[in-house]
């Protein structure tokens, strides 16, 4: 009984199922006690995790440049897929953290992951 209680003082709300098949990058934000903390790790993951990965498979995979603000004066749609992948990775992780039944084992690849399926569909649309 006590060690159940202690279990859960130490990781309130997320389940061990969720715990064990989630990249750790992501768990700092998902055991976030409250809004200004939570505020504060989606900041970092954006900032340190998702935009280098979101800038380099734009530039890698899709031969799309753009600067460390997602701007290309010269290239409209790069910019726009930069901000609409950061919209989605956004989204994403505000609903994982009221409903956390995604599992994501290694955000970095997911990320880039709805990079290049950000990529795809506009290109879908597009033709």
């Amino acid at each position: 009984m006590i060690l159940r209680i202690f279990e859960n003082l130490r990781s309130p709300g997320l389940p061990d199922r969720v715990k064990s098949s989630m990249d750790n990058l992501l768990l700092p934000y998902l055991k976030a006690s409250d809004e200004s903390e939570r505020r504060q790790h989606l900041d970092e993951l954006l900032i340190v995790y998702a935009a280098p990965v979101v800038l380099r498979t734009l530039r890698q995979r899709l031969g799309f440049h753009v600067n460390q603000l997602g701007v290309n004066p010269y290239n409209p749609d790069a910019e726009d897929l930069y901000h609409e992948t950061i919209a989605k990775i956004v989204e994403l992780l505000t609903t994982l953290h009221i409903r956390p039944t995604t599992h994501i084992e290694n955000f970095e690849q997911y990320v880039g992951r709805i990079t290049t399926n950000a990529y795809l569909v506009g290109t879908a649309l597009l033709s």
